[in-house]
């Protein structure tokens, strides 16, 4: 195992398998039985983005694909398969749709179930991801129409004509900040991911809008994301990110 990675694993993931962003990003559980979560409420995204990182850079372990689905195994609301907490037993906070783009774009890296779940849930509910008791419909934890896109495409169905417009639309007008860009360029890999689609067409023109905005490097997005200023110890997911293609 690369170094760089078997420091990540070792330091700078929580016990229930999500992603920190410093080393004291850690809290306990929320029960006497849970193991130790993150102070962050995105963890799940920043894991995943870690591996796309990893997976970019050609160093990716053996291992990633069972820590992605132990994550999941411990965040998933009891009943309901496609529905997750954002950290495990955290019913006291909305799950995000970031979190939700992320375990999608997990399922498609690995090529596992996780996204058909998500999109099933989401068909049956109205694409809400409500996990607080009761599990009404909340508009709050409703997916737009780009992101109900993307969760189909990673699921292998197709998305209506709508609601790629929407996604190539989200794609193309990113804003200026390295979280949004973090956010979209790990749509942009897990599409990469797939075989063609229908519709690809209204997303290339999308992702070529982007390109000519920001250009073909948007690593630096990464390194301003996770840099803390003043720690003495970054990110390992900082210098993977530095590392050149494989």
């Amino acid at each position: 195992m690369h170094p760089l990675v078997a420091e990540y694993y070792e330091r700078w993931v929580a016990p229930d398998g999500g992603g920190k962003l410093d080393l004291d990003d850690e809290r306990d559980g929320f029960k006497p039985e849970s193991p130790r979560i993150t102070k962050n409420e995105n963890s799940q995204l920043f894991y995943v983005m870690a591996l796309y990182q990893m997976e970019r850079a050609g160093i990716m372990p053996d291992r990633a694909n069972l820590d992605f689905f132990r994550m999941l195994k411990l965040s998933e609301v009891p009943k309901h398969p496609g529905l997750y907490y954002r950290r495990y037993m955290d019913q006291g906070i909305r799950q995000s749709h970031d979190n939700i783009v992320a375990i999608a774009a997990g399922a498609a890296l690995f090529k596992s179930h996780h996204a058909k779940l998500i999109a099933g849930y989401g068909h049956m509910f109205g694409w809400c991801y409500n996990v607080q008791e009761p599990l009404v419909w909340d508009i709050r934890t409703c997916l737009q129409g780009g992101d109900i896109a993307f969760i189909k495409l990673c699921a292998g169905y197709i998305p209506t004509v709508w609601e790629m417009i929407w996604l190539a639309i989200g794609r193309a007008i990113t804003g200026n900040d390295a979280g949004k860009i973090n956010l979209s360029e790990l749509r942009a890999s897990a599409i990469k991911k797939l075989d063609s689609f229908p519709l690809k067409i209204i997303w290339d023109i999308g992702d070529l809008i982007f390109r000519i905005r920001f250009g073909k490097d948007t690593q630096w997005a990464i390194r301003q994301y996770f840099y803390r200023e003043g720690k003495k110890e970054q990110n390992p997911i900082i210098e993977i990110s530095e590392m050149p293609v494989n």
